[in-house]
This record gives structure tokens, sequence and C-alpha cells, in this order.
């Protein structure tokens, strides 16, 4: 019996791969705290492909009978946008079996909008707004002691006595990465995410895992989510790192534990700060790890200096988004780099012998025939690994 189960919702895509570390880590802090925690962490048949009527009813049961055999008190479902029916879906199977359990949902939709988990009949008890870790641990607590939870910062809930919707003061966000324990890697299948498949480093077949640096972004483009997480997350530093000792630490202990042979560092853009980069390629090349690796990063924030430092310490990929060729289109969804600076990191890229991934939007509003041309143009002549 657990006091908390986290429910991993099933990816359709390449994400079908990447182990639901957010849940690992609150999962973690819970644990650090003495509250027993268990992930359910369901995968889809056909990770590619959209769940039908039949494959919904079966996860459903499947979570059903965990959540049964689990007889948790507390239930934490995460949430994008695009999940939102099939989570609303979810938590009504469980609370129609389970009509005591509470019910949290967390992540980004709920961070947004949290009102919208809350209307008639709705099985939502509680939403989580900004990181999960600290509030779930006090949300869970609170409702364990029975204290008036208007108290907890960072949560909506629906007050059924006044009918009004009530968000509690912003929790600020967690400034000392360091201080968070290390994902709960045993709450899942580790022996399903490090089993050798080519999607972390893109047709690479390696035994991998996925690598948290740091949190958030301070870009401002215009198709992604991030601006309005710094405005919504709460109070506090946006752009936060871990140290490199500690990044590394957990690295050796997934290649002691684990036996992977490669990572992939899935923040939005690891080199933002350079000579952070840098010492954590130092930290890899001191402990002689020998691990291939790739990352995610922005042209304008790599030179050749760095790119060799990063080859040396076994970075074999490092995946940009280019998303146009055209600067006008650059300039309207307020990417802030130049084509000139797509040409030269690629160049430099090349020079070190380190692959290239080239993340590419077609069709952005705006966008003409010889615009879209003109992405064609340049990845012809950058000519990335992969697109």
């Amino acid at each position: 019996m657990s006091e908390v189960c986290l429910i991993s919702t099933p990816s359709r895509s390449f994400n079908h791969y990447r182990p639901p570390m957010a849940l690992m880590y609150i999962a973690a802090y819970l644990e650090d705290k003495g509250i027993e925690t268990d992930i359910v962490d369901l995968k889809l048949e056909d990770p590619i492909a959209s769940p039908g009527k039949k494959e919904k009813e079966k996860i459903s049961k499947d979570v059903l009978a965990e959540v049964f055999r689990l007889s948790p008190k507390i239930i934490g479902i995460p949430c994008c946008t695009p999940e939102f029916n099939e989570v609303i879906f979810l938590a009504g199977k469980i609370k129609e079996n389970n009509p005591d359990a509470i019910i949290i949902v967390g992540g980004t939709h709920p961070t947004l909008i949290p009102e919208d988990f809350f209307f008639d009949a709705s099985p939502i008890d509680y939403a989580v707004i900004g990181e999960g870790e600290v509030t779930t641990f006090e949300l869970a607590q609170a409702i364990k002691k029975k204290k008036d939870v208007n108290s907890v910062e960072g949560i909506g809930f629906y007050n059924k006595k006044d009918k009004c919707f009530v968000r509690t003061e912003p929790r600020p966000l967690i400034q000392d990465l360091d201080s968070l324990p290390f994902p709960a890697f045993e709450k899942v299948d580790m022996e399903y995410y490090t089993t050798p498949s080519p999607y972390s480093v893109r047709g690479v077949m390696l035994s991998s895992f996925y690598i948290l640096y740091g949190r958030g972004c301070p870009s401002s483009c215009t198709f992604c989510v991030s601006k309005n997480l710094r405005k919504a997350a709460g109070p506090g530093r946006f752009l936060r790192f871990r140290s490199p000792k500690n990044v590394a630490d957990e690295i050796e202990h997934l290649t002691k534990k684990y036996k992977i042979d490669g990572f992939y560092i899935i923040d939005d853009a690891f080199t933002l700060q350079p000579q952070h980069a840098k010492e954590f390629c130092d930290e890899l090349i001191a402990r002689k790890l020998d691990l291939i690796w790739a990352c995610e990063t922005r042209v304008n924030r790599v030179d050749s200096d760095l790119l060799k430092k990063m080859r040396k310490a076994g970075c074999i990929q490092v995946d940009f988004g280019v998303e146009s060729g055209s600067p006008d289109c650059l300039k309207r969804v307020k990417k802030g780099i130049t084509v000139d600076q797509i040409k030269d990191a690629f160049d430099a890229c090349k020079n070190v012998g380190i692959r290239t991934f080239a993340n590419v939007l077609v069709n952005l509003p705006g966008e003409t025939e010889s615009e879209l041309q003109q992405t064609f143009d340049l990845l012809e002549e950058i000519k990335p690994t992969v697109t």
C-alpha cells in the first residue's frame, strides 16, 4: 500500500522511449520525505498511433488494477494540453472505482490554466501550479493531517462551500537544484528504458538514459510554451542549472548500476552558460566514463572551443533549433538568431566531428512559398546529419 501513486500517461511519439522524469523527481522527493510513492508507467502497444477506444479502455483497466493493488490515498496525473481529454477520462474512471481517492493534476496545462480542470462533476480535486516536488509534498501532508490546504502554495482547487475556483499564493521556484535527490530510477522499468534503441542519439543504437541538466529557458520563441511558463510557474529565477559535479555524479551512478553507454541532455539549451558546459565536460573527461552523448542547444551558444571540449568528452551530436531559413520568419517567431549563425554553428560542428540535427518548422503563420524555399535551400547548404 502506497500513500501516493503517480500515473504516467502513455506517449504517442518518440517520447514513448523517454522516462517520466518529472514524476521520477517528485517520487524521489516524496520518498526522501518519508512518503511511500509508486509510479504507474503505462506504455502503448503502438507508440506512434493515437490510442483508439479499445486501447483506452484497456489502459484504464490496467490503471485501475494497479490503483486497486496499491490502494493509494493520493493519485497524481501529469497533463499537457493534447492529453487533457484522456486525463479527464482516466481520472473519471479512477474516481468511479475509488471515490475516496484524492486526484491531483500537474504539468504544463494545470500550471497555465488550472481552472480548466474544475467543472461540474470533475474528477479532479487539486491542480499543482508550477514545480511539483515541494508542492505535492506539502499538499499530501495537509491532506493526511486534515489541515487547511489554503496555506499550501502553488495549488488550485474548487471551493465547494463558496462555489468558486481558488488559487493559492504562488510557490517560488526551486533555486538550488542540487538539493533535490536524483530521480527515482527504481520506480520505473529501467530495463525497458535502457534497452538499446536509436531514439536518444538519433539513429545510433545505444543503451542510454535522459538527463535533466537544468530547468527553464530564457528565450521567447512564439511557438514555444516556455515564455508563458516563466510568468505562471512561480517567482524566482526561471533559468537554473545543477552543478557539473552533481550531474556527473548522476551519470556515473547510471553507468555503474544500469550499465548505460550513453545519455541525452534534454534541456532546451544545454550550452546557455558555456563555461558551465565546459566544466561539465571536464568532469566527464576526468572520470573516464567513456560515454556517447548528445544535447540540444541554440546556434548562437556554441563556438569551436566549446565544441572541441564537448567532442573530447564524448558528445557526438548536437540538436539545434533551426526553425527556418528565412530571416523574416526567424524574426516573426522571435527566435533571436540569424541565418549566418545557423551556418556558422553547423560548420563548427562538422569541423570537430560532431553530428548535427536540425529542428525545422514549416507552415509557420504568415510563411510564404518563397520563405519556405529559403528553408529548403538552407538545409541543402548546411547538410545536417538528421532533420
